[in-house]
């Protein structure tokens, strides 16, 4: 259900709708409601700047993590073979 709102009165005022001809109409000034957008252009502008912003930082740390694995890796390799070396 789409929701609306009236652009002349209080925001804090609780809403009330009454059907004129098809459109809604405010109950307490009398002029048409306006319909309020799920997700609006500035939104997608925001998070598109926001994901522009924080994906360096994403690549970065996965990066970090990623290397860090390979390293306990080879590390754990490398004393199992010295331990090898050494049993021999």
């Amino acid at each position: 259900m789409a929701k609306y709102y009236c652009p002349y009165c209080s925001p804090g005022r609780r809403l009330s709708l009454r059907a004129n001809h098809g459109k809604k109409m405010c109950a307490f000034c009398g002029e048409q409601l306006v319909e309020v957008k799920l997700i609006s252009p500035k939104q997608i502008v925001a998070f598109v700047v926001a994901a522009a912003f924080l994906m360096p930082l994403v690549l970065m740390a996965s990066l970090f993590i990623q290397e860090a694995n390979e390293s306990e890796a080879k590390e754990s390799l490398s004393s199992m073979s010295f331990l090898l070396n050494a049993a021999s």
